[in-house]
């Protein structure tokens, strides 16, 4: 059966070809989800780089227009778990932006 279908795909490949539009394969993407009219979002990461026992902290505020208000890039020295890395991504990201909003942080009831 198999060889059959591959026997008629080589016989007819010209036509299969030139009716249909070539196709790549499909990545899903992620859309970034942009928080609400005249609300702020951020968005942290980090990585771990083990040679120089270095860990790289990420973070970027956006607007609800996707227009990026702030962004950090900071490295961090020491050799740390995964959890560790997320939560100094997570203390390091929010220092940060309490530095840059200060009292324009609102947080909800």
């Amino acid at each position: 059966m198999v060889l059959d279908w591959a026997k008629a795909f080589v016989m007819h490949k010209e036509d299969i070809w030139s009716a249909t539009p070539r196709l790549s394969p499909t990545i899903p993407v992620q859309v970034p989800l942009t928080p609400p009219t005249g609300a702020l979002k951020l968005n942290v990461d980090a990585t771990l780089n083990t040679y120089p026992n270095t860990i790289g902290v990420g973070a970027v505020i956006h607007n609800d227009k996707g227009q990026v208000v702030a962004a950090l890039a900071k490295p961090i020295i020491g050799n740390f778990t995964s959890h560790e890395i997320k939560a100094k991504a997570m203390f390091h990201s929010l220092t940060w932006v309490l530095d840059v909003l200060g009292d324009k942080i609102f947080l909800g009831p």
